[in-house]
């Protein structure tokens, strides 16, 4: 059997919200973070297996800066 870890350092990005924009967007908080949280989802994939080889397969978040949610 064979084990598969994929570790590293936790990237984090913190927003902050202005209370007048939310309003004169018609928005309230709950609906930012659920929109923040699905545009930025991970998933597994599994592997792809090619003749006597074995590919990984990861679907990262979108967000890589927090120049992408602004």
């Amino acid at each position: 059997n064979e084990v598969n870890s994929w570790g590293g350092f936790t990237r984090q990005i913190s927003v902050e919200v202005d209370p007048t924009a939310l309003t004169r967007y018609d928005l309230d908080l709950h609906t930012v973070a659920q929109r923040l949280t699905a545009n930025n989802m991970n998933f597994g994939g599994g592997f792809i297996e090619h003749q006597a080889e074995q590919y990984n397969v990861m679907g990262l978040g979108r967000y890589t800066s927090a120049q992408d949610i602004e």
